[in-house]
């Protein structure tokens, strides 16, 4: 039996929060982009993508922080050599980006055209839903990865 340190639980406690902030947003992200294309632009919508930065989803951006930092703490366990590590790694690089190219550019431009062409909401919102779709499915199965290590 291993004993951990509360300063290691607290690390790892810190690192799976911001990554459900971040994702848990890019899925609420996708969900108004759904909802714009079915139902048209609502004053929901139209608030959510006022213009302003989404900043729980920059959250995304520090899980690689936090888990690095576990990582390091971890280093004895030999874990860090393991492939679910890199599998998991890989998954977060690749959401990262989408979320980079995709997601924030496409939520920018969104937020201009809800305003004003119904036709235009939807293909732009399709385009988001799709990116959101792609980081979440991402995050899922990086998070599986990090959960059982397989």
């Amino acid at each position: 039996m291993t004993l951990r340190s509360p300063i290691l639980d607290f690390l790892l406690l810190a690192h799976v929060i911001v990554g459900l902030l971040g994702y848990g947003s890019l899925a609420m992200t996708g969900s108004y982009a759904h909802q714009a294309r079915r139902l048209g632009p609502t004053d929901a919508v139209r608030r959510y993508f006022d213009g302003s930065r989404n900043l729980a989803q920059l959250m995304v951006y520090l899980v690689p922080v936090f888990g690095i930092i576990v990582a390091i703490a971890m280093k004895s366990k030999g874990e860090l050599h393991d492939a679910w590590f890199y599998e998991a790694v890989t998954l977060w690089i690749i959401s990262a980006g989408v979320v980079g190219m995709v997601v924030s550019p496409v939520s920018k431009l969104f937020g201009s055209v809800v305003v004003s062409n119904h036709d235009q909401t939807v293909t732009v919102a399709r385009k988001l839903e799709r990116g959101v779709g792609i980081c979440v499915i991402l995050y899922v199965a990086a998070f599986y990865l990090m959960l059982f290590k397989p």
